[in-house]
């Protein structure tokens, strides 16, 4: 069915909305003998407290899961957290917070010490001023900057296949820099950068969605490249073997030979 006029019928059911249950009551019973299934998710916080059920136990559970899941969270981006921060979470899940964020301490010391010259910290800029940003870094160096993630078979294929480039020139006036987001995971993101020689960001999943994409959206592998007065003077979207070729021909050029 359409609707023309969509609007109008969705404002009385937004105007008589609620969230109020007369059996929510019920569920503070789950200890006297009673059961219920209510899978942890932080909306059904909302649900509680218009309820009047902001105390309890299934509340307390409920918001220390949603706490404890979004410091874990920051966690698994690799922003180890004070034990203070750990012992503030909800009895029922400091252990598997502490041992998470422990591991990721451990990670993190080892990717610190074995690529401490590939592992870069993001500048504190906005996306779309970024890859300027770390171009200008670089004075005199063309930059070429390979937008990328752990899970993207054509953007592994790319770098897999730009390795002899690399190696063509190594010593001449070009950065390799490679930038991904927090979608890839970062157990994963920490392997490769052991294995990709060049500079490395781990952007915000705001940064990234700032950065200058193409104005048809783009995607990845997305490249760009910045010659030496830090100038993006090619780009290109998706890889093949005919981009690798091109690729080449365009660093050169940018470098004068």
């Amino acid at each position: 069915m359409h609707l023309q006029h969509p609007d109008s019928v969705l404002a009385p059911l937004t105007a008589t909305f609620t969230l109020t249950d007369p059996h929510a009551r019920e569920l503070m019973l789950f200890r006297d003998s009673r059961s219920f299934y209510l899978p942890p998710r932080p909306k059904q916080l909302a649900y509680l407290e218009a309820n009047g059920l902001d105390h309890g136990e299934v509340y307390e559970l409920l918001k220390g899961f949603d706490e404890a899941r979004k410091t874990g969270e920051k966690i698994r981006q690799g922003h180890v957290q004070p034990d203070s921060v750990i012992h503030t979470a909800h009895p029922y899940f400091q252990p598997v917070l502490r041992a998470f964020n422990d591991s990721t301490r451990v990670l993190m010391e080892r990717l610190r010490v074995e690529a401490q010259n590939r592992m870069m910290t993001t500048p504190d800029v906005p996306g779309d001023q970024l890859l300027a940003t770390i171009a200008a870094q670089h004075p005199g160096k063309a930059v070429f900057f390979d937008l990328w993630a752990t899970w993207c078979g054509p953007c592994l294929k790319g770098i897999q296949a730009m390795e002899p480039l690399k190696e063509e020139l190594k010593g001449k006036d070009i950065v390799f820099v490679y930038l991904t987001d927090e979608s890839s995971p970062l157990n994963q993101w920490n392997k490769y950068v052991l294995n990709i020689p060049g500079l490395h960001y781990r952007l915000t999943t705001t940064q990234w969605r700032q950065l200058p994409w193409p104005s048809d959206g783009g995607g990845i592998p997305q490249y760009f490249l910045y010659d030496r007065e830090g100038h993006c003077v090619w780009e290109h979207t998706g890889f093949s073997d005919s981009v690798l070729e091109r690729i080449g021909q365009e660093i050169k050029k940018t470098l004068g030979f």
